[in-house]
């Protein structure tokens, strides 16, 4: 599956099945690294709400296992 975003002023589409992980940060930011780059990708839900669900709708499809990156921390 491909998605479309911009971050940091740059327009990327990446092919999610070569991510090799993907985490929650605070605030609900979903983060993962870009294929054979050290490049960090922090998506904001709120910055590209579509992106940032599309996301995490791959991650449930293909593992069986939600992210919940809006859980509250203590």
């Amino acid at each position: 599956m491909w998605v479309k975003f911009v971050y940091e002023r740059n327009t990327y589409v990446v092919d999610l099945s070569q991510v090799s992980a993907f985490a929650c940060a605070e605030n609900g930011r979903l983060m993962f690294c870009l294929p054979h780059s050290p490049v960090q990708i922090i998506i904001h839900p709120q910055r590209n709400p579509d992106s940032y669900q599309e996301i995490l709708n791959y991650v449930e499809n293909l593992t069986g296992l939600s992210l919940d990156c809006n859980q509250k921390t203590k």
